[in-house]
């Protein structure tokens, strides 16, 4: 029963990691500035998120943050992804976001 909550656990991390990264763009996206500013900002965010979760929290990776940095680093960015959320206005998906990030690192944490 472990394993089967451990495997449902790491699909829905891949989902909410996935999520993150979306949520980066979709503000660069909603950002009021100039169309220039809205492109850098559309792409430069999920890739820089992108390689910093790639290089510091991907499990393969040779930098790999030891368990507690990792969560520290994984609760970060997911609460950044939240708060650019919310100042989209998109509270109530933020909420639910938050909700299921904060389970899903206990759960990772734990297991």
């Amino acid at each position: 029963m472990i394993q089967i909550i451990k495997l449902v656990n790491l699909a829905a991390a891949f989902f909410l990691e996935t999520a993150m990264i979306i949520s980066f763009g979709y503000f660069g996206y909603q950002y009021p500035q100039t169309m220039l500013m809205k492109y850098v900002l559309m792409i430069g965010f999920p890739l820089i998120a992108t390689i910093l979760w790639g290089f510091l929290a991907a499990p393969k990776s040779k930098y790999r943050l030891q368990k507690i940095p990792r969560t520290i680093f994984a609760l970060t960015l997911f609460g950044a992804a939240i708060f650019l959320l919310n100042s989209t206005g998109k509270t109530l998906l933020a909420a639910v976001f938050a909700i299921l990030v904060v389970i899903n690192q206990l759960l990772l944490f734990i297991l």
